[in-house]
């Protein structure tokens, strides 16, 4: 069990990171076997930075991270992947932009049919929920927050992960922080193929 025990020395260490490696494994492989990246971080008290097979290398000499992107659904875990996104940014003097993707409007949030909705409902509920997302993002960030920049706010109706994907390609972001909500059964999430982390 690679996960457990990855989980159990970092706990027993008191790791103040840990660093894994992930392959990104199709769907039908997710799903059979699971992803021990995911397991551990939803399973360890400490921030897990995973880093992929497309990963490049840095081998020049400059900042490490110039560019930050912390994506957020509001969870519980992201008080603390903020936190964390800014304490970042502010130590490498990178840029942070904040994103959430809105979810998009269904028949059961309109309380009726697809066939009756209005295009100014879409509009309307987009708009509104958007201001919203953005207010959201704006209180994550204190006054003192200690960044040599103002950070980016982006709601956006994308898709997820894609859109998450997307947005830091545009900003050739150099980290994703993201909140993963820790879970009793991190062994059941880490085989459901359309998790966002």
């Amino acid at each position: 069990d690679a996960a457990g025990v990855i989980a159990a020395v970092a706990e027993c260490g008191g790791a103040d990171l840990l660093v894994l490696g992930t392959r990104g494994r199709g769907v039908f492989k997710h799903l059979m076997v699971g992803s021990v990246a995911e397991r551990v971080l939803r399973d360890v008290q400490c921030p897990v930075l995973t880093v992929g097979s497309h990963a490049l290398p840095r081998l020049s000499d400059r900042e490490v991270f110039q560019s930050i992107l912390f994506a957020t659904d509001f969870g519980h875990a992201c008080i603390s992947a903020v936190q964390l996104a800014i304490s970042l940014a502010a130590d490498c003097a990178a840029r942070l932009t904040l994103l959430h993707t809105v979810p998009t409007m269904s028949a059961v949030d309109l309380g009726y049919g697809y066939a009756a909705a209005s295009a100014s409902d879409l509009v309307a509920y987009e708009k509104c929920a958007k201001s919203e997302s953005l207010k959201r993002l704006k209180e994550l960030v204190p006054a003192n927050s200690g960044l040599c920049s103002p950070p980016e706010f982006v709601t956006d109706t994308s898709l997820l992960p894609e859109g998450i994907l997307e947005a830091a390609k545009l900003r050739n972001a150099d980290l994703i922080v993201m909140g993963a909500n820790r879970t009793k059964h991190p062994r059941l999430a880490s085989h459901i193929p359309w998790s966002v982390v």
